[in-house]
């Protein structure tokens, strides 16, 4: 048994929510939960799940179609709020009031800058995913097929399909649990983390296109602008990936997607290897992440914004 089992134990209403934007590993860890109380659970009488619509690649995903992206009347009030794959409070986006009217409350992650904000904290930064400390929460014998696509899909996303640093030989054994449930991985990478809209791939040609090698080659930034995202018909959700495919140019060590989010709004979403870690510059402008993927929002233009993230990595350099 585990804290977040004794939790579900003694709660009759749970609310599981996730970050704003939703990525792979927050959908899986939200859904492979909801799924897991849904099906061990009969005494939990009310138990939602609060995210921001996601890109449609994720509805296979079991529970997706019952997903609540807003809050009702009745939703102040739960016996145990779990807030999953969120590293700061107010990544919570307009359902912090949900964590706020809870009895009780605990955050599962792995984000390293998580300041642990609920009543009970289980953040693993060593972990590859939220959906690996999910799994090692869970009893591997209780969970079903559904359960297992979703952890899976959500640890297949934020390991690059089993490529980054933060995948370690416990990730791989987790890995191949889940699939001895059945689960299709080919399927799920296919059409979760490969395949693209043909708009989505001509405006990523453009992202590309646009995109800026400097300080000596050892990093590399591009901008999208509202105009740019609807001149292909696309939003920000299908520009997921791009910074991490900048980072694949040969002698990178950091990458960025700059991308427009407001009137004079931009978010940054960056990826680093080696001993560069953007997740301390994500933190000074109030983001937040892994030494190796992180994000933050900043105001002003967008080549200025650029500018100062630069000056900040090449201390690093």
């Amino acid at each position: 048994m585990s804290r977040l089992t004794d939790l579900i134990e003694d709660a009759e209403s749970i609310a599981v929510i996730g970050h704003i934007r939703p990525d792979g590993d927050d959908l899986g860890s939200c859904l492979g939960l909801y799924n897991y109380i849904k099906e061990n659970y009969p005494h939990v009488t009310r138990l939602r799940v609060f995210l921001e619509k996601a890109a449609p690649k994720f509805d296979f995903l079991k529970g997706m179609d019952e997903v609540s992206h807003k809050i009702g009347n009745d939703d102040k009030d739960y016996d145990l709020v779990a807030c999953l794959d969120c590293a700061t409070k107010d990544r919570l986006g307009e359902f912090d009031i949900i964590l706020d009217g809870a009895k009780h409350s605990i955050c599962v992650d792995h984000h390293k800058t998580n300041p642990c904000y609920c009543e009970f904290n289980d953040v693993r930064p060593d972990a590859s995913s939220t959906s690996e400390v999910i799994y090692e929460l869970l009893e591997d014998d209780r969970i079903s097929l559904d359960t297992a696509t979703c952890l899976y899909t959500g640890i297949a996303h934020d390991t690059g399909i089993f490529q980054y640093s933060a995948t370690s030989q416990r990730t791989m054994e987790i890995g191949g649990r889940l699939l001895r449930k059945g689960i299709s991985a080919e399927e799920i990478i296919s059409n979760s983390y490969y395949q693209k809209s043909y708009d989505q791939i001509r405006a990523w040609g453009y992202a590309y296109e646009k995109a800026v090698l400097c300080e000596r080659g050892r990093c590399i930034y591009t901008i999208m602008t509202w105009k740019d995202m609807k001149k292909f018909g696309i939003t920000s959700m299908d520009l997921d990936g791009v910074s991490s495919e900048l980072r694949n140019v040969s002698g990178v060590l950091f990458s960025m997607l700059l991308y427009q989010d407001g009137s004079n709004e931009f978010k940054a979403s960056m990826r680093s290897t080696g001993n560069v870690d953007c997740s301390a510059v994500a933190v000074k402008h109030d983001g937040g992440g892994h030494a190796h993927a992180s994000g933050c929002t900043c105001q002003g233009d967008p080549e200025e914004i650029a500018a100062m993230i630069l000056s900040e990595i090449r201390e690093q350099l």
